[in-house]
């Protein structure tokens, strides 16, 4: 039996497309489910003091990626996801990029990768190390900015979903904890951390959270994890957010725009958080798209007046789709006409979403 769920759905700096199914992943699968949105459709005729801008910058392309994220100093992906090795790609402002291969000792098969980096290079992934049809282990992996080590955690009986690296180089984790003999949940919404040597410093779990429908009282499945200069992010698949500090202790915690979701509303109206991304300074930026896909919104959170106000595009076609990669606090980065072209925006105007 797999230890981890294997669900086909995909957290990519915050980004996730398509609803989970306990189902094995295939390559195909994560390409079909790889949703773009008409973020064009907000335009800045509706621009006003509680919105934020966003300027269209220059367009570029990458070859050959097929997961990305945006961390600010480089955009990473990863070729091959579902295989024995793949190869993660780290590119930055001036097109150079570093390719990394990764290999797990004694894995035919790496299932359902997920992965991020931190500021200074490092590399976490997580997934399913596969030795046969029917067994395989979940895993949480460290590689170490000069590429010289790699660190395997054996994860089971924990399940992770989402990772992140921390600004203190500590790797971070969501998922759920189960009982190792009966496949039992002990735990949903769990938050580890481990330090660079595979050592657990924290385990905790987070309560008062909202799940969707169906799913129990698991928020983690489809939520996204990232960090800052002094904290992590995570937006749940619940659509809250919460922030904690560098010690595992959380510091606040936000319910997701009010007004995608409302109460008695056509439920394929309602528009479904697929992107969330966090800069270093704390700016929050999400977006979100109704079920059909015809309608996007993208907001960014205020702090001060604990509320998420429009981002608009200046300069944006509504007839283009692009999906959110990644925000810097100065750029943010969303996929272009393609899978291999990506646009930059910058912030012109608008809150100060780290205020």
């Amino acid at each position: 039996m797999l230890h981890c769920r294997n669900s086909c759905y995909r957290i990519l700096g915050g980004v996730r497309a398509g609803r989970p199914r306990v189902l094995v992943c295939l390559a195909a699968v994560f390409a079909a489910l790889a949703l773009t949105v008409p973020l064009g459709a907000q335009t800045t005729a509706g621009a006003t003091k509680d919105s934020a801008l966003f300027q269209r910058g220059r367009e570029f392309r990458i070859d050959g990626a097929f997961q990305r994220i945006w961390l600010g100093k480089f955009l990473v992906h990863v070729d091959d996801p579902e295989s024995r090795s793949p190869t993660f790609d780290l590119t930055d402002h001036d097109g150079h990029t570093e390719r990394v291969p990764f290999e797990l000792p004694d894995t035919a098969y790496i299932q359902g990768l997920r992965y991020s980096a931190g500021t200074d290079g490092s590399i976490v992934a997580i997934g399913t190390a596969l030795k046969g049809k029917s067994s395989g282990a979940c895993f949480i992996a460290w590689i170490s900015p000069d590429r010289k080590r790699q660190t395997v955690i054996q994860a089971y009986p924990f399940v992770p979903e989402a990772v992140a690296v921390a600004a203190d180089g500590a790797i971070w984790s969501v998922g759920t904890l189960f009982d190792d003999d009966k496949m039992k949940t002990i735990a949903d919404n769990v938050i580890r951390r481990y330090d660079t040597s595979g050592k657990l410093l924290s385990s905790l779990t987070v309560g008062g959270l909202r799940a969707p429908a169906g799913w129990g009282h698991d928020a983690t499945m489809g939520s996204g994890l990232l960090a800052s200069r002094d904290r992590i992010g995570w937006f749940t698949s619940g659509d809250q957010y919460l922030e904690f500090s560098l010690e595992g202790r959380e510091i606040q915690r936000f319910e997701g725009p009010p007004a995608w979701g409302a109460p008695g509303r056509d439920p394929s109206l309602n528009y479904w958080v697929v992107g969330f991304a966090l800069s270093s300074e704390n700016q929050v930026v999400v977006t979100g798209v109704t079920k059909d896909e015809k309608s996007e919104r993208m907001a960014v959170l205020n702090r001060t007046a604990r509320a998420w106000y429009p981002a608009l595009l200046n300069g944006g076609d509504p007839s283009e789709r692009h999906r959110l990669v990644g925000f810097d606090g100065v750029e943010m980065i969303t996929e272009g006409a393609d899978l291999h072209t990506f646009v930059r925006w910058t912030t012109s105007a608008g809150p100060s979403a780290a205020q």
